[in-house]
């Protein structure tokens, strides 16, 4: 995780403000968790989710009041509800047309990618969508419990014991046999 650290207050005041640099600092801070999150939920186009959140971080940024930690909660609670959003279209047409297998995808993309190609990411099938968010959201967002929390509205209680029984689960799984 690339974290802005004690700069955030001037590089969110300056965002505010139209700043590109500030921009810039803003999108990298998040961008690379925000795909693997979009990706490991299901997401065809990660890298398009993130654009989308990013759009509406700069249309919303102004109201926006925080620390660093709750920036992070923020945009993953707009990437959240962005694919919640997608699901529901996605559940009202059947036939979405999908990537063509020919297109080149980035680095960043390609190496989120291979992540989720492992036998761990595949043993988060066998979790529940709460357990799931919980791990995906720590795991791959690099997210604290209390952002999380946040993050899907629940108390950093939840979070500890929805965290604390899909590890469980995941040590069921992951110690027998491994199948893709």
């Amino acid at each position: 995780m690339k974290t802005i650290g004690q700069d955030f207050p001037q590089v969110l005041g300056a965002a505010q403000e139209g700043a590109e640099w500030a921009w810039s600092q803003l999108y990298h801070s998040v961008a690379i968790q925000l795909a693997g999150y979009a990706r490991a939920k299901g997401a065809p186009e990660p890298e398009d989710v993130v654009g989308e959140v990013f759009h509406d971080v700069a249309r919303n940024i102004k109201s926006f009041e925080g620390t660093e930690s709750k920036f992070r909660s923020w945009v993953f609670g707009i990437a959240h509800n962005r694919l919640v959003d997608q699901w529901r279209k996605q559940g009202r047409r059947q036939d979405e047309p999908r990537r063509a297998p020919d297109d080149v995808e980035s680095a960043e993309a390609m190496a989120i990618g291979e992540s989720t190609d492992s036998p761990a990411f595949h043993a988060l099938a066998q979790l529940t969508e709460q357990q799931r968010n919980v791990m995906i959201l720590r795991t791959i967002g690099d997210l604290s419990v209390d952002e999380v929390a946040a993050t899907l509205e629940i108390k950093p209680n939840a979070v500890k014991a929805l965290q604390h029984r899909a590890v469980k689960q995941l040590r069921k799984y992951l110690n027998g046999p491994v199948t893709k």
